[in-house]
């Protein structure tokens, strides 16, 4: 599932960027190669890591999700 809604994501931010970057902001995540590929082994991995041993997902997410340049 994660896959598919990054996938989906991905194809309409490439459309905002063909039409002049229609509504892109400064914060919002570049989907290129590398950053698709840590979206969809975090949703993966992290869904179940924070699964497994009972962490709520934020533990897990957040700390990634800052490193890649996205404010709280």
């Amino acid at each position: 599932m994660v896959a598919v809604a990054v996938i989906m994501i991905r194809k309409e931010q490439d459309l905002k960027l063909k039409y002049g970057g229609i509504n892109i902001v400064e914060s919002d995540i570049i989907y290129n190669q590398r950053n698709t590929v840590i979206l969809i082994c975090l949703g993966f991995f992290g869904g179940l890591f924070a699964g497994a041993l009972g962490l709520g997902g934020g533990s897990i997410f957040n700390p990634v999700l800052l490193t890649m340049g996205i404010p709280p």
